[in-house]
């Protein structure tokens, strides 16, 4: 398949995101890892405090966890077109949302890696068209990076990469988690970690 037909399935998929909650079980698997702990007694389930941090989710999708998170400044970068209300969803959160390629992240990093604090990629690099460009790129935005992706999960349509513990090693410059995972509907082996940067 193609870039292009790997996102057309992505979209698809996704349909007009109206039924993501299994997705958004999965999520707290992710920020368990990224090492994040729910805010005690606050009104809703599954709030994040991240102190005023000025957040980048690349690959964030239509309910970027960053929609989980109060007292933050996001940025999202996805290159599918979503329905309105999520755009607005996005927007009423204070989210910025830029449709694009990861792949293109190296336009920004200029104008953001003083700015940013910390970038997130979780569940992506299966499904781009170039995941080390992208895990190169993202090293050089932020202080913080914080990366979970599954791995030795195979090629099929919308992952057109098998992602390994080597290659993610390499690509990242890191030596990342390795943990076999079944909570919240998330099953697999998962690759990730945490890596404050030397800049």
């Amino acid at each position: 398949m193609t870039w292009q037909e790997e996102q057309d399935w992505e979209a698809a998929w996704w349909s007009n995101c109206t039924n993501t909650l299994d997705e958004e079980w999965k999520q707290l698997v992710v920020m368990k890892r990224f090492g994040f702990e729910e805010i005690p007694g606050y009104k809703n389930h599954f709030v994040f405090d991240m102190q005023g941090k000025r957040i980048l989710d690349l690959g964030g999708g239509p309910v970027s966890l960053l929609l989980k998170c109060v007292n933050v400044k996001g940025f999202v970068i996805d290159p599918l077109a979503y329905p309105r209300w999520v755009l607005e969803r996005y927007y009423e959160a204070g989210i910025n949302h830029v449709r694009q390629k990861a792949e293109d992240i190296e336009e920004w990093t200029e104008r953001w890696m003083s700015s940013l604090d910390e970038v997130w990629m979780y569940n992506l690099l299966q499904h781009v068209e170039d995941p080390e460009r992208i895990a190169k790129s993202a090293r050089k935005l932020a202080p913080m990076l914080r990366v979970f992706d599954w791995i030795e999960a195979g090629v099929m349509p919308g992952h057109p990469h098998n992602l390994t513990v080597d290659k993610m090693n390499a690509w990242f410059g890191e030596v990342g988690t390795v943990e076999e995972i079944d909570e919240h509907g998330a099953k697999g082996t998962a690759w990730h970690g945490n890596f404050l940067l030397s800049g």
